[in-house]
């Protein structure tokens, strides 16, 4: 893990740093008539808004106008991974920028603060983690990094087509997959797209229940069982650690 300050494929010059990452939640209250306070609803991670401050520098006007150039050509470039460390990203686009030019140095160096908007309020780990459930039956334990749920992508492989009736559990989560299927197809359950497909076309009506969420920082215990005529060779799980 090192110090890396990027957006998409800009580096900041070594002169940038993180100047505000705030953990912000949202939280609905409901006032109750002829009574104090009120009624909390379930707490929510609200998006980011996260600033990044440094110092563009240049032994010439020319060529400080040409890094300013650089790095708002970057910035507007639409929505980018933005990096602090070279393991873990948040997806940004630029919201604001501010210069601050000194009166008698505006040609060699100019002071720049940026504030990045995060619709997703998740730091994601670079490297996509994978397990492979071979015959499936019974229980499973995946160990998840992270301290904040990671949101899988399940790849069910059949082994032997015809009528399909599992079903997959995660402590409260859980969802059962119905329908004919064929040997070799892969059923792709992308709990983060909410979405069901078979090479690439959609099969969201065999689906039924909950998308599964992962615990962060923990074991994880998957349940598997099946009712129908067809089987599934194994269960692949992919997911990305990620962090608050």
């Amino acid at each position: 893990m090192d110090y890396s300050l990027s957006f998409g494929s800009y580096t900041f010059p070594r002169t940038f740093h993180p100047a505000s990452v705030p953990q912000n939640s949202r939280v609905p209250i409901t006032e109750i008539p002829r009574r104090d306070g009120g009624v909390l609803g379930d707490q929510r991670v609200a998006h980011k808004v996260i600033t990044i401050q440094g110092m563009l520098r240049g032994d010439t006007a020319q060529d400080l106008r040409d890094a300013m150039d650089a790095l708002l050509a970057a910035l507007n470039d639409g929505r980018q991974q933005l990096t602090v460390w070279d393991d873990r990203y948040i997806y940004a686009v630029k919201q604001a920028v501010t210069t601050d030019y000194e009166p008698t140095s505006f040609k060699r160096y100019c002071n720049v603060s940026i504030q990045f908007l995060c619709d997703d309020p998740f730091w994601e780990a670079i490297e996509e983690s994978s397990d492979t459930w071979a015959s499936p039956s019974g229980s499973h334990d995946i160990e998840i990094g992270g301290n904040a749920p990671a949101v899988p992508t399940f790849e069910f492989t059949v082994g032997t087509g015809g009528e399909l009736d599992i079903q997959l559990t995660c402590g409260d989560y859980g969802f059962t997959l119905t329908g004919t299927v064929q040997a070799g197809q892969v059923l792709v359950v992308n709990n983060l797209a909410m979405s069901v497909e078979i090479d690439a076309l959609d099969y969201m009506s065999m689906f039924d229940f909950d998308f599964i969420r992962l615990t962060g920082g923990a074991t994880n215990m998957l349940e598997y069982s099946s009712d129908g005529t067809a089987t599934i060779s194994q269960i692949v799980t992919k997911w990305r650690d990620r962090w608050y």
